[in-house]
């Protein structure tokens, strides 16, 4: 059995970014990841401001295709890095980095870690998201060894790790989470939603699930009880039931995308 060893070198760390038109948050992200001995933007063909700011911030930018979620383009990403160590933030988010010395010595001490997560608190048009499904106990893997973690290319899924390796999940304060700037707009929730819907099918068609209309409905109204009730949806008032109703119509929209995606199965 392996033992653990504490390395008394700084582990080096890479910060990636993959970014398509994400101006609004990019360069507060950046920033937050400038302590990184090394900073990729992997851009998927930003026609905004993207590119200048990811200059202006000193990132290196690799270009990528145009994919329609960010999980087909994570381990080309990953394979970009020079170091083994890398910290992984969406453009929206905002990386606590007055905690990057305790992530390194995360690192040092435990020569098993493959992983690191670190909760993080949505924020939907401004207003921080404290229950229900989009709000409690969220956390992302943002720290990643990039020889024992492999990325899934399918939407919503998380990489897969050798049972070997270990993971560990960042003690944060109130202030100290990732802040994700999840939604600033309408049009941007259900351009978002609509586009994770198409991917859902096969996403889950290769997750083992097949349709039928009674795992539909029960798994729709299930999920909408653990948000509502058993994630406390409803103490966020007004955004609560908000949100909730949307939880409702995306559990429900995924399994009609499964219906299609094997009825496309199934014709060819």
């Amino acid at each position: 059995m392996k033992t653990r060893e504490i390395s008394l070198k700084e582990p080096a760390i890479t910060g990636i970014v993959i970014t398509y038109n994400d101006e609004d948050h990019l360069e507060e992200c950046l920033l937050a990841l400038k302590f990184c001995d090394e900073l990729i933007v992997v851009d998927l063909g930003s026609t905004d401001n993207s590119l200048p700011i990811a200059h202006s911030m000193g990132a290196k930018i690799i270009m990528h295709k145009w994919v329609p979620v960010v999980e087909m383009a994570r381990q080309f990403a990953v394979e970009q890095a020079s170091n083994d160590w890398i910290i992984f933030m969406d453009p929206d988010m905002i990386f606590p980095f007055h905690k990057q010395k305790e992530i390194k010595n995360l690192i040092k001490e435990n020569d098993l870690l493959a992983k690191i997560y670190i909760p993080y608190r949505n924020y939907f048009l401004t207003h921080p998201v404290y229950h229900g499904v989009w709000g409690k106990d969220k956390k992302f893997p943002s720290v990643i060894h990039k020889n024992r973690v492999y990325y899934i290319p399918l939407v919503h899924t998380e990489s897969t790790t050798d049972p070997k390796w270990e993971s560990v999940t960042l003690s944060v304060g109130k202030d100290e989470f990732i802040r994700h700037y999840w939604i600033d707009s309408w049009p941007q929730f259900f351009e978002k939603h609509r586009r994770y819907i198409k991917q859902e099918g096969e996403s889950q068609y290769k997750k083992g699930c097949r349709f039928s209309w009674r795992k539909c409905i029960l798994y729709t109204l299930f999920e909408s009880y653990n948000n509502f009730i058993r994630k406390q949806g409803y103490k966020d008032g007004l955004l609560g039931v908000i949100l909730g109703i949307l939880w409702t119509w995306y559990n429900w929209s995924t399994w009609q995308s499964l219906r299609r995606y094997q009825k496309i199965l199934a014709s060819t």
